[in-house]
C-alpha cells in the first residue's frame, strides 16, 4: 500500500511539471522581439520607486547622490540605488510565458508581491510587477506596465529590488574617497592631529612636524570609510539628538578635492534605551545624527608615535651624488662619477670603489628605525648632538640635502636627528654602528 501510494503521488508530480513546461513553452521565433523589457539610459532614470507590501522605499537622484523620499528622508547607499537604476536600463527576461495574461491570479499578478515604479528625467513613467515564483524556482513572473503578456524574469534579477532599508540607504558614517583626501584634521581629547599630502605621502603637520606612516594612516582612514552607523536614531526630534550628542570628544576633518569637506564628530554614549555600546555622532556635512559603536573611538585614539614613520630617513639609495661622514673628528667624501661609479675622494688621486659596497652601507643608514621620539628636544647638547659623535650629509639632486647625526648612548639607545624634522629620535645601539664608513676595504678588485 505504501509503494502505491508513492507511485500515486510520483504520477501526479510528473503531471504537474509537464503541465508546467507546456504552459512556459517558448514564444515562436519572431514574436518574443527584444529580449529586454526596458532599453535606456541608466543616467535618465532619477526616481525609483519599490513596494513589497505594507513596505515602500523611493528614492531620488540629485547632483551627487540619491536621496531617500519614503519612509522618511535620509541619505541613500549611492552604489545600490545607481545598481538598480542600471538594471532596470536593461531590464531582460527568459521569455513570454503567456501572450494575453488573461488569468493574472494564476500568475501572482493580480496582487502582485512586488511592484518597482521609475521615472526619467522627462517625467516619463514606467512599472514593472513580480508575481509568484514558477515551479522551477529560479524564476518569477512578471508583467510590465499595461502590457498583457507575463514574462519570466531570473530571481537573481528580481531579488535586486526587494526594498531592504540596512541596504539600500546610506550605512556609512562618514562618505569620501581616500584617494580625493588632500589633508585631514584628528581633534581628540588627548591630543589635537594634522595631517597633510605631499607627492602621495602623508605629512604630520600638527603637534610636530613629521613623515607620517602611509600604511598607518592609511588604514586609520580605510577604517573610518567603512564604519558602519550602529542605530539611525530615526523618530526623534532634532533636540533631542543634540542633547544627546553632547560635548563633541572626537572631531574629524576631512578635506578632499574641489573645495569639499567631510566632518563627523562624535560625542558621549547614547542616553537612549537599548543603546548601550554605543556612542553618539553627527555627521555634520549631511547634517545627519546617528550611534557609532564604542571601539570606533579606539581607532580615534590612536596613538601618535604607530602614526609615524619609523625610518629615520627616507631615500633610495640609487638616488644618492655624494655621501659625507664626519666621525670621531675624521671626514670621509663619497662621491658618484659620470658613469655612476663611486670613488672615495682622499688627499691624492680618487679611490674607486664597488658600487654594491656603497650602495648596502647607504642601505643600512636608510633602513634605521625609530624606537622613540622626543618631540620638545630643547638644548642638543643634552643628547650629545651640539657636537654629534657621527653626521652623515647626503646630497640628493631635486632634493634639499639631507643631514643626520648620532649623539650618546644611553640604555642601548643612541640619539639622533634627522635635521628635516625638529624632533629628536632614539635607534638601538647596535644597528647604528653600521653607519661607520670603512671605504678601504670597498675598494673595487682590479679584473671585476
Amino acid at each position: 500500500m505504501r509503494f502505491k501510494g508513492t507511485l500515486i503521488l510520483a504520477v501526479v508530480c510528473l503531471a504537474l511539471l509537464a503541465a508546467a513546461i507546456f504552459l512556459e513553452k517558448p514564444a515562436p521565433k519572431g514574436e518574443e522581439g527584444e529580449k529586454y523589457l526596458f532599453k535606456m539610459e541608466s543616467a535618465k532614470i532619477h526616481r525609483i520607486t519599490l513596494t513589497r507590501g505594507d513596505t515602500v522605499i523611493a528614492a531620488r537622484r540629485g547632483e551627487a547622490r540619491w536621496t531617500i523620499e519614503r519612509p522618511g528622508p535620509a541619505l541613500a547607499n549611492k552604489d545600490e540605488w545607481n545598481g538598480l537604476a542600471q538594471t532596470l536600463s536593461t531590464l531582460d527576461y527568459d521569455r513570454v510565458v503567456d501572450e494575453k495574461g488573461a488569468d493574472a491570479g494564476a500568475f501572482g499578478l493580480a496582487q502582485p508581491d512586488l511592484a518597482v515604479v521609475f521615472e526619467e528625467e522627462k517625467g516619463k513613467t514606467y512599472k514593472v510587477e513580480f508575481g509568484a515564483e514558477n515551479p522551477t524556482g529560479s524564476f518569477y513572473y512578471a508583467r510590465r506596465g499595461n502590457d498583457s503578456k507575463v514574462y519570466l524574469v531570473s530571481r537573481y534579477t528580481r531579488d535586486k529590488f526587494l526594498p531592504d532599508p540596512d541596504r539600500l540607504r546610506e550605512n556609512r558614517a562618514m562618505i569620501f574617497d581616500s584617494l580625493a583626501l588632500e589633508s585631514f584634521d584628528l581633534q581628540r581629547p588627548s591630543q589635537n592631529l594634522k595631517f597633510s599630502r605631499k607627492n602621495y605621502n602623508w605629512h604630520l603637520d600638527a603637534p610636530v612636524q613629521a613623515r607620517a606612516n602611509d600604511t598607518e594612516v592609511g588604514d586609520l582612514l580605510r577604517k573610518c570609510a567603512e564604519q558602519k552607523v550602529s542605530d539611525h536614531l530615526d523618530g526623534r526630534s532634532a533636540d533631542e539628538l543634540k542633547k544627546s550628542l553632547g560635548t563633541v570628544q572626537y572631531r574629524l576633518t576631512l578635506r578632499l578635492e574641489k573645495n569639499l569637506q567631510e566632518i563627523l564628530e562624535v560625542g558621549g554614549p547614547a542616553s537612549f534605551d537599548g543603546l548601550s555600546g554605543q556612542s553618539m555622532a553627527y555627521n555634520v556635512t549631511r547634517d545627519d545624527y546617528f550611534t557609532v559603536p564604542e571601539s570606533f573611538l579606539a581607532l580615534l585614539q590612536t596613538g601618535l608615535d604607530k602614526l609615524r614613520n619609523p625610518d629615520l630617513a627616507e631615500f633610495y639609495p640609487f638616488e644618492v651624488k655624494m655621501c659625507t661622514i664626519v666621525s670621531d673628528g675624521a671626514k670621509t667624501v663619497l662621491y658618484k662619477g659620470k658613469e655612476d661609479d663611486w670613488f672615495w675622494k682622499t688627499g691624492q688621486d680618487p679611490v674607486k670603489l664597488a658600487r654594491s659596497k656603497v650602495e648596502e652601507y647607504l642601505g643600512r643608514i636608510r633602513d634605521l628605525k625609530v624606537q622613540a621620539f622626543i618631540d620638545d628636544p630643547g638644548d642638543p647638547a643634552r643628547f650629545g648632538l651640539a657636537g654629534p659623535a657621527v653626521k652623515i650629509i647626503l646630497d640628493i639632486p631635486d632634493k634639499s640635502g639631507l643631514t643626520l647625526a648620532f649623539g650618546r648612548e644611553e640604555g642601548g639607545l643612541v640619539y639622533a636627528r634627522n635635521f628635516e624634522y625638529p624632533s629628536v629620535c632614539r635607534i638601538e645601539a647596535a644597528t647604528c654602528k653600521a653607519i661607520r664608513p670603512d671605504p678601504a676595504a670597498w675598494k673595487e678588485q682590479k679584473g671585476k
